[in-house]
């Protein structure tokens, strides 16, 4: 949680007031909610595609660093089996 949503003293005073000191603390980072389909073309080739949303929890969503706090995901891609 440090490293990625942490702010320490010398970031914040190098950011000139854009940011403040932030020491995250452990947790939940995150939640996702996703579905995902598979398409078989042929035999040997398939389709895949997933869409999901992705919802920061806990010390991760009130960091200064997250502009936002729920982001949209997807993904398509082809598949071959042999």
């Amino acid at each position: 949680m440090e490293t990625n949503f942490g702010v320490k003293s010398h970031e914040a005073v190098a950011s000139r007031g854009q940011l403040h000191r932030y020491d995250p603390s452990g947790g939940l980072k995150s939640y996702t909610v996703y579905g995902a389909y598979n398409h078989q073309l042929s035999r040997s080739w398939g389709l895949n595609a997933a869409l999901g949303l992705k919802n920061l929890a806990g010390s991760a969503r009130n960091s200064p660093l997250v502009e936002r706090k729920t982001s949209l995901y997807g993904s398509v891609g082809i598949g071959y089996s042999f």
